[in-house]
């Protein structure tokens, strides 16, 4: 079990659970029900009885983020190639 302050020893099991302090992504959490909930990509739902939702057996969290090798390469290629770079933020992929 995890004793670093940046690692999460218990998942949540729910919402309540995850917009219970000390988390501090409760804000995050209701953004992105709403956008799901906005854009109709999901309705809640009830699970049967004896169903589980997906497992906590992950040894790791995975989160897209761009290595900087990759970032480098680009920005040399937009300069080599006089051309534009633009970047947005997306908070819902």
């Amino acid at each position: 079990m995890a004793t670093s302050d940046t690692c999460v020893d218990v998942e949540p099991k729910s919402i309540a659970g995850a917009l219970k302090p000390p988390d501090t992504s409760a804000a995050a959490v209701l953004a992105e029900i709403e956008a799901h909930l906005q854009n109709g990509t999901w309705e809640l739902a009830q699970l049967p009885p004896g169903r589980r939702a997906i497992g906590i057996h992950y040894g790791g969290v995975f989160a897209s983020t761009a290595r900087m090798a990759a970032v480098h390469a680009l920005i040399a290629i937009v300069t080599t190639e006089d051309l534009e770079l633009e970047s947005v933020d997306i908070s819902m992929a």
